[in-house]
C-alpha cells in the first residue's frame, strides 16, 4: 500500500524550509538541513512530501544499495563491480527514497549486520543491509535528532563525510556506498544539538507557525480537505508538483555550469571571519548554496538574490553552536549587519577590489596584528611586541656585580633579594619602564653568568666535576656512562 503524502507545493508559510530541502535535493553535497521548531509546525510533513517532487534516479537492477550505473568502478558495491566486469549490468529507474531513522535504533540496524558463516563464500551477499544501504542516493530523515544516541550520531557523521559504510565483524570488513542527504528535525525545548552535528548539517531553518490569521485559516482548510479526500486534493496541485519537479531536474543538469566570480570567494571568507565562525565548512556550504540557488532559478550566473538566500540558511546555527551566550535576536542582528555589507559590496564593485588596499566594507586591517608577529629570540629582541618602539634599557653594572657567582661555587646570600631591595621609593625615583623588560634583562644576565662560570652537563650529577654512572631506579641495571661537558 502506497502512502499518500500532502502535496509539497500545497504547504503554506514555510518557503524558507521548502527552499532548504529543494537545494539539498539538487546538490546533496550541501550537507543536509536541520529543521528546528515546535511541534505541529509542519517539519515532518514537509520532509515526507518532498519525495513526490524528487526526480527519478537510474539504478542497477536488483542492487540492494541502489548503485549508480554511471559511477566510477570504485564507487560500486562488490556485487555490481563483478557484474560490470562481465558486462551483465541491467539498469532501471525508480523514485528516490526517504528513509526514517527511529530514536531507538541499534548500530546493526543502521549499518547492517554480517553473517560470518556466509561471508567467505558469498561475500557481499552475506551482508544484511541496514538503513544506510536503503538511504544511499536518497534522504535519511531523523526526527528529534538532538535525542539520538551519541554513538549512532558518530556513525552517521563518519558515513556522511566519507560516503562509504564499513561493517567490520570478527576481523572481516565489508563496505558499500552510502551517499545520502541527512535531514534532521528537533524541538529546541527538548535540548540543544551537539556543535559537531550542527556544523556537519549544511543548512538550518527555524520554523515558526504563521501569525497571519488568513494564512492560518487557509492552512487549516487545506489540511481538512486533504484528510477528507486525499486523491481529489492532490489533483488540484498536480500541475504545480510537475513543474517543480522539472525545475529541480533542470537545476541538477546545469548546476556545474554556474560560474562563481573570484571576488565572491574572498567576500565569503571575510563574511565568515566577521561572524567568528571557525569551520571551513561554512565557506564551502555558502558557495554551494549560492550556486545551487542560481541553478534552481534557471541561471548560470549568480546575483544578489542567491547571496541573500545563502546568508539566511548557512550561518545562524553555526554561530549559535559556538556562542551559546548570544540570544537569537543578537545572532539575527549580527547576521543582518553583515548582510547589509554583502549588499553594499555586491552592488558597487568599486568598493570591493580583490587584493588591493581598499577591499570594501568587510576589509580588516593587519596593522593591529603586525606588532604581534613572531620574532627571533636574542639578547636585543624579545618575543614580545615593542610598545611605542621603546627599547629595554641596558643592564646596570651594579646588578651584574651583585649577580656574579662566588669563585668557590654556589651563590652568596647577597644574591638573594634583601629588605633593602624592597625599600620605599619616592615619586621621582620610580622606574616607569614596563616590568617585563627589567625582568628580561635580569634573567638574561643570570643565565649568561651561569653558562660561563658553571660546568653544566646533560645528565645526573650536573656540575660536580666527576664521572657518574646512571642506573635504573627500578632494576639497578647500568644505563649510561658519560663525562661532564667542559
Amino acid at each position: 500500500m502506497k502512502k499518500i503524502n500532502f502535496p509539497f507545493t500545497a504547504i503554506l508559510g514555510q518557503n524558507k524550509m521548502k527552499m532548504a530541502l529543494i537545494l539539498n535535493v539538487i546538490d546533496p553535497l550541501i550537507g543536509g538541513v536541520l529543521l528546528t521548531g515546535h511541534q505541529g509546525t509542519g517539519k515532518s510533513t514537509a520532509v515526507r512530501s518532498l519525495v513526490d517532487v524528487m526526480p527519478r534516479i537510474e539504478v542497477i537492477k536488483e542492487c540492494a544499495f541502489s548503485c549508480n550505473p554511471n559511477a566510477d568502478f570504485e564507487d560500486l558495491c562488490a556485487e555490481c563491480q563483478a557484474k560490470q566486469k562481465v558486462g551483465e549490468i541491467i539498469t532501471e529507474k525508480r523514485e528516490m527514497r526517504i528513509v526514517n531513522l527511529p530514536l531507538g535504533v541499534t548500530e546493526d540496524m543502521v549499518c547492517g549486520s554480517l553473517s560470518i558463516d556466509k561471508v567467505l563464500t558469498e561475500g557481499i551477499r552475506a551482508l544484511h543491509p541496514g538503513l544506510l544501504a536503503k538511504a544511499n542516493r536518497g534522504i535519511l530523515y531523523i526526527d528529534e535528532i538532538n535525542l539520538l544516541q551519541d554513538h549512532i550520531v558518530d556513525v552517521l557523521l563518519d558515513t556522511a563525510a566519507s560516503g562509504v559504510n564499513i561493517i567490520e565483524r570478527e576481523g572481516i570488513s565489508v563496505s558499500h556506498p552510502a551517499r545520502f542527504v541527512l535531514v534532521g528535525s528537533m524541538n529546541p525545548e527538548e535540548g540543544d544539538l551537539r556543535p559537531q552535528i550542527a556544523d556537519r548539517l549544511g543548512l538550518e531553518v527555524k520554523i515558526k507557525a504563521p501569525y497571519d490569521p488568513k494564512m492560518r485559516a487557509e492552512i487549516t482548510k487545506r489540511v481538512i480537505e486533504f484528510n477528507d479526500n486525499p486523491k481529489e486534493f492532490i489533483k488540484k496541485y498536480e500541475k504545480e508538483q510537475e513543474e517543480l519537479k522539472k525545475q529541480i531536474i533542470n537545476a541538477r543538469n546545469i548546476l556545474k555550469d554556474v560560474k562563481i566570480p573570484d571576488k565572491i570567494y574572498e567576500l565569503v571568507s571575510k563574511i565568515v571571519n566577521e561572524l567568528d565562525i571557525f569551520s571551513q565548512r561554512a565557506d564551502i556550504t555558502f558557495i554551494r548554496c549560492v550556486r545551487t540557488h542560481a541553478a534552481f532559478k534557471g541561471r548560470t550566473n549568480i546575483n544578489q538574490e542567491d547571496l541573500n538566500a545563502a546568508t539566511t540558511l548557512v550561518f545562524e546555527h553555526r554561530i549559535h553552536s559556538l556562542h551559546y551566550e548570544m540570544t537569537p535576536e543578537e545572532i539575527e542582528g549580527k547576521i543582518a549587519t553583515v548582510f547589509g555589507k554583502i549588499e553594499e559590496a555586491y552592488e558597487d564593485p568599486d568598493i570591493y577590489k580583490f587584493n588591493e588596499e581598499t577591499e570594501g566594507p568587510l576589509k580588516h586591517s593587519d596593522d593591529p596584528q603586525e606588532k604581534f608577529k613572531r620574532q627571533p629570540i636574542d639578547r636585543d629582541n624579545v618575543d614580545v611586541p615593542e610598545l611605542d618602539e621603546q627599547k629595554a634599557p641596558p643592564p646596570k653594572e651594579e646588578d651584574n656585580e651583585r649577580r656574579k657567582p662566588d669563585p668557590s661555587g654556589g651563590w652568596k646570600v647577597k644574591d638573594v633579594p634583601l629588605d633593602e631591595d624592597f625599600k620605599e621609593l619616592k615619586a621621582g625615583e620610580i622606574d616607569m619602564m614596563p616590568l617585563i623588560y627589567r625582568m628580561h634583562n635580569q634573567m638574561t644576565n643570570i643565565l649568561d653568568n651561569i653558562r660561563k662560570d658553571r660546568k653544566i652537563s646533560n645528565y645526573g650529577g650536573r656540575g660536580i666535576g666527576r664521572r657518574i654512572k646512571l642506573a635504573s631506579s627500578q632494576k639497578g641495571r647500568y644505563v649510561s656512562y658519560r663525562s661532564p661537558v667542559n
